[in-house]
């Protein structure tokens, strides 16, 4: 009976330890269980973006850019006097010459004041030729001749303002060019001011192109550039630079005119697409400068941000300054240095400080 006692009572201490055992045991998987998925809470936490890192790049001695052409001069007529359109000379596509008359306002009223103020000075001719010969005889006095010389003057000078208002009541090319829009229909009444027609001059085109602010001290008037339109594959066109706008546009590029002779065989038309070319060879202006894809830019040009992942895999919302953009790419001359990764995808789900896992 003592031996069976003892049996038992030498057992407990050896199931306590094996509690203990097991209990250390669950409560290390219970630790390791927790750092495990607070691992993968974190992981869960990050954002996956991708990123691309801020690099040097040397500017192109080359520049191909897309523009519309445009003809040299493009008027519209309008009316200066009121009255009904007689008489259209022209239709439209017409050539026509510099001084044509292109059409003609009805000027029945300004007729009768013309022709009244003629016979007026007629008048006043006469009579001042009849007071100079009385004042030779002593039939009346000088001043009765000044008198009448004022009032033949006057009478001149009334006949040629209504003349001069006579040119009004005409429509003329100031240049030469095609007849390309009328927009009064013979008969209709027209007003100072109302457009009659659009004349066109299309001897040379015009191909309006949004250049870098970097290219632009590299340009100079009358610098030849190579042109070309899809509607003439294969085909070289001369052109020259003739016009730099002076201010940037939205985009914050400059506005350069190249000026194309037209030609018979390869006529260019306003509204047709164009390229230009143009070959800076030699230009010992061309620097580097800091690049990155213009995906990373959150905002606008003008007021451009990027996303910048730090060492910690946070990220920091960082304002730029941007010089200019050369289609997926843009040069930076602010806020960022070299080597600096920049957020190119996932930016939606980004703001200060957000955690990322970058998956290039």
């Amino acid at each position: 009976m003592k031996k069976k006692n003892r049996i038992i009572l030498l057992g407990a201490p050896a199931i306590l330890v094996l509690f203990t055992v097991l209990k250390l045991a669950d409560n290390k998987d219970t630790i390791d269980q927790r750092a495990e998925h607070a691992l993968q809470q974190q992981v869960f936490d990050r954002i996956p973006v991708k990123t691309v890192a801020a690099t040097m790049q040397a500017t192109s001695n080359t520049l191909s850019l897309t523009g519309t052409f445009a003809p040299q001069q493009d008027l519209q007529l309008t009316a200066q006097a009121q009255g009904q359109v007689n008489t259209l000379f022209v239709k439209e596509g017409q050539f026509v010459q510099k001084g044509t008359l292109l059409a003609a306002i009805d000027n029945s009223a300004l007729a009768s004041q013309i022709a009244a103020a003629r016979t007026a000075l007629d008048n006043a001719e006469q009579d001042a030729q009849r007071m100079r010969n009385a004042f030779s005889t002593g039939g009346v006095t000088q001043q009765d001749v000044e008198n009448a010389g004022l009032k033949a003057r006057n009478a001149k000078s009334s006949l040629a303002q209504l003349q001069q208002q006579e040119a009004n009541y005409r429509v003329t090319a100031p240049v030469s060019g095609v007849v390309n829009k009328i927009f009064a229909e013979q008969g209709s009444f027209v007003s100072p001011g109302t457009a009659v027609l659009q004349l066109v001059d299309i001897t040379r085109v015009v191909l309006n192109v949004a250049v870098d602010q970097v290219y632009v001290p590299l340009l100079k008037p009358g610098m030849a550039v190579k042109v070309s339109s899809e509607v003439y594959p294969g085909v070289d066109l001369k052109g020259r630079v003739e016009t730099v706008n002076v201010q940037a546009d939205a985009s914050q590029k400059i506005t350069v005119g190249v000026y194309v002779d037209n030609s018979r065989e390869h006529p260019l038309l306003g509204g047709m697409f164009g390229r230009a070319d143009f070959n800076f060879s030699g230009a010992d202006t061309l620097k580097s400068a800091l690049t990155i894809p213009r995906a990373a830019l959150v905002g606008s040009v003008q007021a451009p941000e990027v996303f910048v992942v730090k060492a910690d895999s946070t990220v920091d919302l960082r304002a730029i300054r941007v010089e200019q953009s050369l289609g997926k790419v843009v040069h930076v001359t602010e806020g960022l240095a070299a080597g600096e990764q920049v957020v190119t995808a996932g930016q939606i789900n980004l703001e200060e400080g957000t955690r990322v896992t970058v998956k290039n």
